[in-house]
């Protein structure tokens, strides 16, 4: 592959950069000739800073020896001309499926570096050289990664110096994204599965994300539903209150806003409901732009949730059995817990259960121990937590 105008490529680059006894080797791209142009041309526009290869041609008695960290490669095009002179700057040899993202994304490929994009196009070009080069192809094909910088031409290598911190900044802006669309995706799985309703809305209760217990909430429509789109309260009384409140937890009220998550006074309102149905409890709270569900919903302003008192009367099984799961208690230390969060006391629990005080105050100190609480009042608060939000153990 060595040819005058090859040597006389490397030997200008020699003298100006002032080496003597630097390596090479000669590397063209083994793609189709228009594929193989457009890839040098991505290279010489700093799109293209890696590539890779199948080990069958790279070692000791095959077409190219293994490349280093620091060797120089002086790269061809499809007519044998040489083009451009690289340095390679990280080697490493691993399976084709365990191409790393950062390698996906140097190797400016699949859409700005998308890794399953990149790996379908090294599959499709690795089949055809192995149907060329008579080898097995696999998706765990041992591969040559190497990332490069090039150093000639010198005047390309001085733009894309100043063009490479650009290049590093996307890199790291691009994996932000990727872990907080990760990060979405994990809390949008844990609010599809808590039973209380969670709702983000804009100032104008406008609705932006519903978990499915809102969704069949809202369906219900006995306390609460969407009109246009927005949030509206069956009762104007309800309705004025809780606009008062998103006002206030958006920061557009004549009060600052709260960012107590605790659920304090001026965060919980009641909305009421038909029939004879006790009223929904709902806790009103800023969302602050670093959270998570911003990207769920990208214009909410405020998350709501809304407890319904009738999924979680001291009788109810499903109550019981979800702070004996999440605390580990006995069926009877549940029952005495749904009832104490319910607002029961001790002695009206103790003769609800037919029982003496003292059963109960053994019950009360067990209870105690496994969720950590040291006195009543904070036991009542870690239950209504956890009654507040509920999740599905099914």
């Amino acid at each position: 592959m060595r040819s005058a105008r090859t040597e006389a490529m490397w030997q200008a680059f020699c003298h100006h950069a002032g080496l003597q006894d630097a390596q090479h080797q000669v590397t063209l791209f083994r793609t189709p000739p228009a594929v193989a142009d457009r890839l040098i041309d991505m290279t010489l526009a700093g799109v293209m800073r890696a590539c890779g290869g199948p080990m069958h041609y790279f070692g000791e008695g095959r077409e190219e020896g293994m490349p280093k960290a620091g060797n120089y490669a002086l790269l061809l095009d499809s007519r044998k001309r040489p083009r451009l002179i690289w340095r390679a700057t990280r080697i490493s040899v691993a399976p084709l499926s365990l191409m790393s993202e950062r390698h996906a994304w140097e190797s400016g490929q699949g859409g700005g570096g998308d890794r399953e994009e990149v790996l379908a196009a090294y599959r499709r070009s690795f089949t055809r050289m192995a149907r060329l080069g008579r080898f097995e192809m696999h998706d765990d094909i041992e591969t040559m990664f190497e990332s490069f910088e090039v150093v000639w031409p010198f005047n390309v290598a001085q733009r894309l110096k100043l063009l490479t911190p650009y290049l590093e900044r996307g890199f790291a802006l691009c994996r932000r994204l990727e872990e907080t669309h990760a990060v979405a995706n994990d809390l949008e799985a844990v609010l599809a599965r808590i039973e209380t309703a969670v709702l983000t809305i804009d100032a104008e209760l406008r609705l932006r994300f519903a978990n499915p217990a809102a969704d069949v909430l809202l369906r219900r429509g006995d306390g609460l539903r969407l009109s246009r789109g927005a949030l509206v309260a069956l009762r104007p009384a309800d309705m004025r209150v809780l606009r008062s409140a998103v006002a206030a937890a958006a920061g557009q009220g004549t009060d600052p806003p709260r960012h107590d998550w605790g659920g304090g006074r001026n965060n919980v309102i009641t909305i009421e409901r038909s029939g004879y149905a006790p009223p929904y409890r709902a806790t009103v709270l800023p969302l602050a732009r670093q959270h998570a569900v911003r990207e769920l919903a990208p214009r909410a302003e405020v998350v709501v949730f809304i407890e319904d008192p009738d999924a979680m009367e001291p009788e109810n099984p499903a109550a019981e059995d979800m702070l004996r799961r999440a605390f580990h208690l006995t069926p009877g230390e549940a029952r005495l817990a749904a009832h104490l969060a319910s607002g029961i006391s001790l002695t009206d629990a103790a003769d609800a259960f037919g029982v003496t005080r003292n059963t109960v105050r053994a019950q009360l100190r067990s209870i105690f121990d496994k969720t950590e609480a040291r006195r009543q009042a904070d036991l009542v608060r870690l239950l209504h937590s956890a009654r507040s939000l509920r999740v599905s153990l099914n």
